[in-house]
């Protein structure tokens, strides 16, 4: 899923998500089929924007208890596609600005699509996945799911410093 610059004259392109070669199977196990729209557009001589949103469903773990759980993955983007090195970005300014963050500089006049997409699914992942919000993990000692119900591993830790007060508490 290539675009040219040469391809974009002057009107908008419209083009639906249609195919998944570029979606990352090998790290994300997809559940229902990449849904999407992105559209390409001229705005200078050498730049072209690319903006859209993907959805994906996806199954991936637990991070408290380990069980598969169902991810819907969305997300929406908007980059400006400039021929040349970012050399004369990074000399003009040591800082960072908001609006440079949605700068993608091109070494050809080529727009790699998949690339961006790939980027937006992996963008899109939370930073924590939870079966559910209540979720109680597993058992530190002997690994149940303590979402099933306790396991009958004994509570307290004798080697903590704070194991005697058990003891004065139990008084």
């Amino acid at each position: 899923m290539k675009i040219a610059f040469s391809e974009v004259h002057g009107r908008e392109l419209h083009r639906r998500i249609s195919e998944d070669g570029w979606f990352p199977h090998k790290e994300m196990t997809l559940d229902t089929p990449v849904d999407g729209i992105y559209t390409v557009r001229r705005i200078g001589a050498g730049e072209i924007e690319v903006a859209g949103k993907v959805s994906a469903g996806i199954t991936d773990v637990c991070h408290r208890c380990g069980t598969q759980t169902p991810v819907q993955l969305v997300a929406e983007f908007s980059y400006e596609c400039i021929v040349g090195s970012d050399e004369m970005s990074r000399q003009r300014e040591a800082e960072f600005r908001e609006q440079d963050g949605n700068k993608l500089y091109l070494e050809e006049p080529v727009i790699n699509i998949g690339d961006i997409l790939r980027e937006q699914v992996f963008l899109a992942m939370p930073s924590s996945i939870l079966c559910e919000q209540a979720c109680k993990g597993l058992c530190h000692q002997c690994g149940e799911n303590l979402n099933r119900g306790k396991c009958g591993c004994q509570k307290s830790n004798p080697s903590s410093p704070f194991a005697i007060l058990e003891k004065i508490k139990g008084k």
